[in-house]
């Protein structure tokens, strides 16, 4: 299935948000680690994503330097689903 990066990005939102982390609704490029305080709500979050896109999300996207911002995260998900190896774009 292709979806473009705004479906991905409220998918990603929704699913942070059904995991009880609620974000800004005027903050686009909200930063996640100002949001997530909790383990659990973390990992919710991402079986909530994996599962409502129909991926496995690879460790090295769950690295918090990955997951800065939502629309990070959510581009980085767009590429993953497009083939596209996003990892390209974090080479340090």
């Amino acid at each position: 299935m292709t979806m473009d990066y705004k479906e991905v990005y409220l998918i990603v939102k929704e699913a942070f948000e059904q995991a009880g982390i609620v974000f800004s609704p005027d903050d686009d490029d909200l930063v996640l680690s100002e949001y997530i305080t909790d383990s659990i709500q973390y990992i919710t979050s991402i079986v909530n994503i994996e599962n409502a896109l129909d991926i496995e999300v690879p460790d090295e996207y769950l690295l918090p330097e990955r997951m800065s911002t939502l629309k990070a995260f959510s581009e980085a998900l767009t590429d993953l689903m497009k083939g596209n190896d996003a990892n390209d774009d974090w080479d340090d």
